[in-house]
């Protein structure tokens, strides 16, 4: 008999608690809005792509921010493919740090070289986190920004000051 009493108390102890719980939900404690999923991408088309040493417009016809270097030698972005479907490449340089971009992300794997092995440097860009690697000739970051995914390659011994050297430039 005391068994069942106790089994009962307990029933109505956690009954009332989910009530409580269940009363005191409002919609900051759901947070629905973390699951919501957001709209996918428009596909990029063809745009015939452009060579310039203008970083702006560089990063327009890009059509995402990028991290570029202060003053350029030489810029272009270009038409790519990847899985059967349009991917815009970027490629500047100032004669030292070479940056690579494309974009969707999805396009990554275009950029990024399969003999390195990336690892978190804990170091960050403009707020993006870097995975670096280096090999006997360059150090290499990669980074993903919104919108593109950049890789920079600078000389191995000059890596900080070049890294620090680097503007973001928008559309």
């Amino acid at each position: 008999m005391r068994r069942l009493i106790s089994v009962i108390i307990s029933l109505i102890l956690m009954a009332s608690f989910y009530l409580y719980a269940v009363m005191r939900e409002d919609d900051e404690t759901k947070r629905t809005e973390q699951w919501v999923v957001a709209a996918e991408q428009d596909a990029l088309s063809a745009n015939g792509g452009t060579v310039s040493t203008e970083g702006r417009a560089l990063a327009r016809v890009m059509g995402a921010a990028i991290p570029l270097p202060q003053t350029l030698t030489a810029g272009e972005v270009r038409d790519d493919s990847w899985h059967g479907y349009y991917a815009r490449r970027l490629t500047a340089t100032d004669g030292q740090t070479r940056v690579t971009a494309v974009r969707p992300l999805s396009a990554a794997p275009l950029i990024r070289k399969d003999a390195l092995t990336f690892a978190p440097g804990g170091r960050s860009l403009f707020g993006f986190p870097l995975l670096e690697a280096q090999d006997d000739l360059a150090h290499y970051a990669f980074l993903v920004t919104q919108e593109a995914a950049v890789m920079i390659e600078t000389p191995l011994n000059q890596f900080e000051p070049l890294l620090q050297g680097m503007q973001l430039v928008t559309n």
